[in-house]
C-alpha cells in the first residue's frame, strides 16, 4: 500500500511525544532531537493527515479533535511496534549450531574451560566453544557483541557491565 511510503514511524513517535508533552521543546528534549526536527515531523504529519493536529492557543499547544481521536490508536501502534522490533527468536540450545566465544586469561581458562565446554556440549551438542586471551582486540570484539562471555578477575571487569561472581579466593 502506498500509505507506508508516505509516513515514517519516527514522525509518529514524535507526534506521540508532542501529544503527551503539549510542547515541541519538551518533546524534542525527551526524544534527544532538535526543535527543528520535531517541527519538521509535525509539518509532514499535518500534510499527510490534512489536519493541524496541534494548535497554539495562547501560550500553549492543544490537540485538535482529530488528534484526540487519533491518540489512543497511535499509542497502541507504537507499543506494538516496540514489541515487534524488540522481539528475538527463542534460543533452543539442543538445536543450536553456534560457536560460543569467550575471553579468559590462561590461568582461569585452565580452571573453567573444561567444565564450560562439557556443559555446552551437554546442552547444545552441535555447538562449539572458543576461548581468547584478554587483549585490546578481544575486548573490542566483546564490546561489539562478537563475544559471549568474559571470565576475568573482578577488579579487571569493565565498569557498569553485568556480572556474576564465580568464586572468591583468600
Amino acid at each position: 500500500m502506498r500509505i507506508f511510503d508516505s509516513i515514517d514511524l519516527r514522525h509518529l513517535r514524535a507526534l506521540d511525544m508532542m501529544m503527551a508533552e503539549l510542547s515541541i521543546t519538551r518533546a524534542a528534549d525527551r526524544l534527544a532531537l532538535t526543535q527543528p526536527a520535531i517541527s519538521n515531523s509535525l509539518a509532514r504529519l499535518r500534510e499527510h493527515f490534512g489536519d493541524e493536529l496541534l494548535v497554539r492557543q495562547g501560550g500553549r499547544l492543544l490537540l485538535t479533535p482529530f488528534a484526540r481521536r487519533l491518540q489512543p490508536s497511535l499509542r497502541a501502534l507504537l507499543v506494538d511496534a516496540l514489541a515487534i522490533v524488540s522481539a528475538r527468536p527463542r534460543f533452543e540450545p539442543f538445536e543450536a549450531e553456534q560457536t560460543f566465544t569467550l575471553i579468559a586469561p590462561d590461568h582461569l581458562a585452565e580452571i573453567f574451560l573444561p567444565d564450560v565446554i562439557r556443559e555446552v556440549l551437554r546442552c547444545s551438542p552441535r555447538s562449539r566453544v572458543t576461548c581468547m586471551a584478554p587483549s585490546p582486540g578481544a575486548w573490542q570484539m566483546f564490546l561489539d557483541g562478537e563475544m559471549d562471555l568474559v571470565i576475568q578477575p573482578f577488579f579487571q571487569l569493565l565498569p557498569d557491565h553485568p556480572h556474576d561472581r564465580l568464586f572468591a579466593e583468600p
